[in-house]
């Protein structure tokens, strides 16, 4: 509720629900050694930190909406994790390898059941927005759990990299605001 409140999402939500899908969201991390619900909050803590001390909204030209999917995102990128991870899914012909076509697993798990949430009428923390807005937010949080597949880490960890190295000015510029792809620009870094 705090980080909510420290980054002006609260106005964006839907208040009367937010008890009710921290609730759900906490009672729906498994009691698994490392996935829980300490490490979303864990997470969730630190990407706060980071938007706040490394002033992420204007370093990637975020809008409100950015950085409520950001923080939703740190909150569900492990929902439901069952503890092994996606190899482990994968050769075993799992359940979710089955359903997630080996691609992806967990992190595909993890959005289908933070939507699940989400949709339930006492979750839907996000009924006061606009179709647009909840397109936008949509599409960011599918984005943000998908790319926390350890398989794609040092894609993007390279991408990043890439982007703070070609700096030819003191001032930290990643991504240019007129950019045509401002979206997908964000994204990576996201």
């Amino acid at each position: 509720r705090y980080i909510y409140k420290s980054t002006q999402s609260c106005d964006l939500l839907e208040m009367n629900c937010l008890d009710k899908f921290l609730e759900v969201t906490r009672d729906k991390y498994l009691e698994v050694p490392y996935h829980n619900s300490m490490h979303a909050a864990d997470v969730t803590q630190t990407m706060h930190l980071i938007i706040s001390k490394a002033n992420l909204m204007e370093l990637l030209h975020l809008n409100e909406i950015d950085i409520l999917s950001l923080i939703t995102a740190t909150m569900l990128h492990d929902l439901g994790h069952p503890g092994m991870n996606n190899t482990f899914q994968i050769n075993t012909y799992s359940e979710y390898s089955i359903v997630y076509n080996d691609r992806s697993v967990l992190e595909n798990y993890h959005v289908s059941e933070s939507f699940k949430v989400l949709r339930s009428e006492e979750c839907n923390i996000f009924g006061k927005l606009d179709e647009n807005q909840y397109r936008g937010l949509r599409k960011r949080l599918i984005e943000m759990i998908l790319s926390t597949d350890m398989m794609l880490h040092a894609k993007l960890l390279s991408i990043v990299k890439n982007r703070i190295a070609s700096q030819k000015s003191q001032q930290l510029e990643l991504i240019d605001e007129k950019s045509t792809t401002l979206f997908e620009e964000q994204q990576e870094v996201l």
